[in-house]
C-alpha cells in the first residue's frame, strides 16, 4: 500500500498534502503472473487524488535499486529529497524490502526528527475492512454496486492504449489480457461508454478471454463505466453461484 503523506515543502508556498505511490504495480514490473487487475489507471488515480485536495503527487519507477531497499533507507530516501512534517499511513502499513518494516518501525526511525507519524482508522463498509483486495473480488465476482460504494463512484475501466476490435456500429471487442485494471467475472452488466460527445449507454458482457461492448449508438469512447442510473448487480443468467 502506498504511503501517504502530508508534507511541508520548505520555501515558497504553503505545505502540500502529497501522496507517495508507485507508477506501476511492483507485481507488474516483476513478471508475476499472480498479479491481480488495477483498480484504477495512473491517469485516473492522479485525477482522483486532485480532486480529494492532493497537492502534489510523487511517482516510484519500481527498480532493483527501489525493490532491494530497507525500510529505513526508503524513509531516508523520502527524508532526503522531502522536508517531511508529517506521515500519514494506515495501521497495516509495511515497507521496505520483503515489507521487513511496519508503523511501530516508522514510528522509531523518525522519534528523534521533526516528522510525526499519524496512523488513521481503516474505512469499513459493512463492517469489514475495505481494501484494494475486497474492492478487486468485489469487482471480479460481478457485485459492481459494492465496489461502487468502496470507492464512492463506479468502477471505471480507461481505455487509452487498449486495443479494441470494432465487430459493427458501436460494437467493440476487449480482450482481456489487454486490459491493465480489473475487469468482471462472465455476466452481462450495464455500462456508460464515455465519449468527449458525453455518455453512450450499453452493454458489456463478459466472457472467460473477451469482453463485448454493444453501445447504444456508434462513439469513440475513451472508458467504459460500469452502471447506469439503477443498480448494477450480476444479472442472474450469468451462471455464477452467489
Amino acid at each position: 500500500m502506498a504511503a501517504i503523506t502530508d508534507t511541508d515543502i520548505r520555501g515558497p508556498g504553503k505545505p502540500l498534502a502529497v501522496v507517495v505511490t508507485f507508477r506501476q504495480l511492483p507485481g507488474h514490473v516483476l513478471g508475476r503472473a499472480d498479479v491481480p487487475g488495477l483498480i484504477l489507471s495512473l491517469p485516473q488515480k492522479l485525477r482522483r487524488l486532485a480532486a480529494l485536495g492532493v497537492g502534489a503527487a510523487v511517482l516510484i519507477d519500481f527498480s532493483e535499486e527501489i525493490r532491494t531497499l530497507s525500510g529505513r533507507d526508503f524513509i531516508d530516501l523520502l527524508r532526503g529529497r522531502l522536508a517531511i512534517e508529517r506521515i500519514v499511513v494506515g495501521p497495516n502499513f509495511r515497507f521496505g524490502m520483503n515489507r521487513d518494516a511496519d508503523v511501530h518501525d516508522l514510528e522509531a526511525m523518525l522519534a528523534a526528527s521533526q516528522t510525526s507519524v499519524q496512523t488513521i482508522e481503516p474505512v469499513r463498509f459493512g463492517g469489514a475492512i475495505v481494501s484494494s483486495s475486497r474492492i478487486r473480488r468485489s469487482v471480479r465476482e460481478g457485485r459492481l454496486d459494492e465496489a461502487a460504494a468502496m470507492l464512492d463512484a463506479p468502477h471505471e475501466v480507461d481505455l487509452a492504449g487498449v486495443g479494441a476490435v470494432r465487430e459493427g456500429p458501436g460494437v467493440l471487442r476487449l480482450l482481456r489480457a489487454e486490459v491493465a485494471q480489473v475487469l468482471p467475472a462472465a455476466g452481462a452488466y450495464a455500462v456508460t461508454g464515455r465519449s468527449p460527445e458525453g455518455g453512450v449507454p450499453g452493454m458489456l458482457t463478459a466472457a472467460e478471454e473477451s469482453v463485448v461492448v454493444r453501445l447504444e449508438r456508434e462513439a469513440d469512447i475513451t472508458a467504459l463505466t460500469f452502471g447506469r442510473d439503477t443498480g448494477n448487480e450480476r444479472s442472474p443468467r450469468d451462471g455464477i453461484d452467489h
